[in-house]
């Protein structure tokens, strides 16, 4: 008997049909193709049940999609700003509630337009998700 031909894999292949592909760093700044993506496979998860076996990685892709939010904000409001980046921002830090509070400090700098009762829901919101993973491995890693 011959040996089948093993099939070639099809993630991460390339195709000229480009337009029906899902296409890895075709711009520039694919900043927000990260941030929604994160958002928008969460949708897709909390869309189903979340049971116990999706809860993690549910949560993980929320607060993925949050933290890549913040620095987006902390990014943009670095290059609008007169305030100087004096290594006072790290993309390595995966801290919530350090990234927010950096973020809410730059923002009035370029946009005073923001009311600071926005500001409490989302520190509300960031706090919690901060408190209860406070490590972003937590919600990838068993313990």
């Amino acid at each position: 008997m011959k040996k089948k031909k093993a099939s070639e894999p099809v993630l991460l292949t390339s195709d000229s049909d480009w337009h029906n592909n899902a296409c890895l760093n075709y711009m520039s700044d694919h900043g927000t193709a990260y941030t929604e993506g994160y958002r928008r496979a969460g949708d897709i998860d909390v869309s189903g049940r979340v049971q116990n076996f999706l809860v993690y990685p549910v949560l993980f892709l929320y607060r993925h999609h949050i933290e890549l939010l913040i620095k987006q904000i902390v990014g943009l409001a670095l290059v609008l700003s007169e305030v100087p980046d004096t290594d006072q921002y790290k993309k390595d830090n995966h801290n919530l509630n350090t990234l927010w509070l950096l973020a809410k400090k730059l923002l009035p700098e370029v946009n005073d337009s923001h009311r600071s009762s926005n500001f409490r829901l989302i520190k509300e919101v960031v706090k919690k998700l901060h408190n209860a993973h406070r490590l972003v491995t937590d919600l990838r890693y068993a313990r």
